[in-house]
Parts: structure tokens; sequence; C-alpha cells
């Protein structure tokens, strides 16, 4: 699979599925395999980013650092045990590396960095980690809240006065094989390791559990698998699984934790991109109430992913 991260799916299961497109037509009948792929790889991506622009957020597991400034804003809220309530922007959250807080208003900044741990993910995500099933649906929320000590609440004048570095996890971990891997292999090596490993490295029982996800092989080769570690926290890397595999797999596979509505909207998007290349080039089982392969079919495609996107949306 080209490019520096995989769609949220690929070739080898958008030509399997009954959308009902003949995609050896696309771009021509006359083209040559790799053009016919290299046409199917860019419709792959476009549907990938129609997903996360209806969905108002990159759906796939990226590491962030957002800034928030407060006391007084909404995103940054005293809480009556004491603690700061963050309201980050990328749900659902897997996991907070780092916070630090400075005064906003005294430069250079001077960073005072929140100690290890003196933080906690509000409603941590279900079936992504210490759980042996890839996600089916979406979990998870999109605050921390932070120790106290860190914000002076109280008093006059201190509204924005302070600004919050958060770095963390969000999404779902998804990524490509891009060395070929055997059965009995306990590695795969993937185009980004973000998120895959235990939420909290180095604990043991559930917490030091990686996140499970499914190998997503078109030969019938499909099989979950659990990942206990990765070489890196983001990017091209190694994860290291908790079984063999069963299967072989060769690259441009993607392995993923997005729950299947997204890998089926963003399907159901790349056929009404198809659509749009004109009916001449497609052949498609007629919608009810659309006509078949019409404009008119596509923007009833589109309008199901939109409704299958929709759960997952970022709203604040």
């Amino acid at each position: 699979m080209t490019g520096p991260v995989s769609p949220y799916i690929v070739p080898g299961q958008l030509t399997s599925l009954p959308l009902g497109i003949s995609w050896q037509s696309i771009p021509t009948n006359s083209a040559s395999d790799a053009q016919k792929y290299a046409a199917q790889v860019t419709i792959c991506q476009q549907a990938t980013a129609m997903a996360d622009a209806r969905a108002n957020q990159i759906l796939r597991a990226t590491q962030n650092t957002e800034q928030l400034f407060g006391p007084g804003s909404f995103r940054v809220n005293a809480l009556q045990n004491g603690n700061t309530r963050l309201l980050l922007s990328q749900w659902p959250i897997l996991s907070v590396s780092a916070i630090q807080v400075a005064q906003a208003n005294v430069f250079p900044l001077q960073w005072v960095q929140v100690a290890s741990g003196a933080w906690l993910v509000e409603r941590p995500s279900l079936f992504v980690y210490g759980s042996s099933a890839a996600a089916d649906s979406g979990t998870g929320g999109q605050a921390v809240q932070m120790g106290p000590g860190y914000l002076p609440w109280g008093g006059g004048g201190t509204f924005g006065n302070y600004v919050i570095d958060t770095t963390y996890i969000a999404g779902w971990p998804h990524a490509g094989i891009t060395v070929s891997a055997s059965s009995g292999d306990e590695t795969l090596t993937v185009d980004d390791c973000t998120g895959w490993a235990p939420a909290t490295p180095g604990a043991t029982g559930i917490a030091g559990e990686g996140c499970s996800g499914v190998i997503y092989d078109q030969a019938g080769n499909q099989e979950p698998v659990t990942c206990l570690a990765a070489s890196t926290t983001a990017g091209p890397g190694v994860l290291t699984l908790a079984s063999a595999l069963l299967y072989d797999h060769s690259p441009g596979i993607t392995v993923s934790a997005l729950p299947g509505q997204i890998q089926w909207a963003t399907a159901l998007y790349a056929a009404s991109l198809a659509l749009t290349r004109g009916a001449t080039a497609t052949k498609i089982q007629d919608i009810a109430g659309t006509g078949g392969a019409t404009a008119s079919g596509a923007a009833d495609l589109q309008k199901q992913a939109d409704d299958l996107i929709r759960p997952f949306a970022r709203v604040t």
C-alpha cells in the first residue's frame, strides 16, 4: 500500500465487498492492472478522508499535543473533588503520556510538569485494551482529569492565565502490514504503531494488555490479534503479538481495531466515488428510489455512510 499510512479500507477489501461496482472498468477497461490498482488506492484514500471529514476528527489512532487555556474556559473546569477537568478535542482518548502547565503571560513559558500518572481518563474505551475482541462500536470519552495543585482556582483576574499542554493518544489503532508475515510469527511490521501497545506500559494483568484488532486478509486468512508491545509509540515499527499468527500475510493487508461501521462507511464512500465517474464506468445493483447507477445513487450511498459515521463524530 502506498502512502505513509494505510487508508481505512484497502483495494483487496474494497473489491471483495458486495457493492456491485465493476472495479475492472476504473479508470478504464483497457488500463493495466497497476493503473487499476492505483486508481483503487486513490479512491480508498479519498473515501478515508471523507470518513474523517464527516466525523470531524481523525478516526484512526493519532498522537496529539493539544493546548488549552484556563481557568475559565468551557474546556478547563474545576471539579468539586479538587481536580481540573480538561475537555480535549479528539476521542476516544486511549492514553495520556504527559501534561505540563505554564503561566500564559510569562515569556518564555516556564513549564511545570504534572507528575507522571497524576491524571485519569474519563470513560476509558471498552473493547480496545484488555479485551479479546476488536471494538465493534464506539465507546470512550474525550476528557481528562488532572490532579489538584497545578492550577489556582478562586480569586479574580485569572481567566485564561494558564496554558495546559496535554500529550495523548486518541482514536482506534489501524495499520497496514509492510513486511510479509508467516504462520508462527509473533511479530508484525506495520506502517503505524500508534495506540497498539498497552495503555499502561509495564503494567501486569488487564492493564498490561495491548490493543486487540483483526488482520483483514482477503485470502480467507482473517484472524484476530492482540498486541503486547510496540517498538515505537507512533509511526512505522514492529508489533509484538500475544500469540503466534495462524496464517501467512502479505504487505498491504490491514490490521485494525476500527469499528466495523467505520470500515463499511468508508467502503460506501468509495462506491459513491466510483459512481461519480459515470454510469458507463460502473455497474451497481439498483438502489430503491435512486434509479441505479446515477448521481442520485452516489448521493444515497454517501447518506448511508454519513449515518454510519454519525455516532463517531466529534461534537465539541
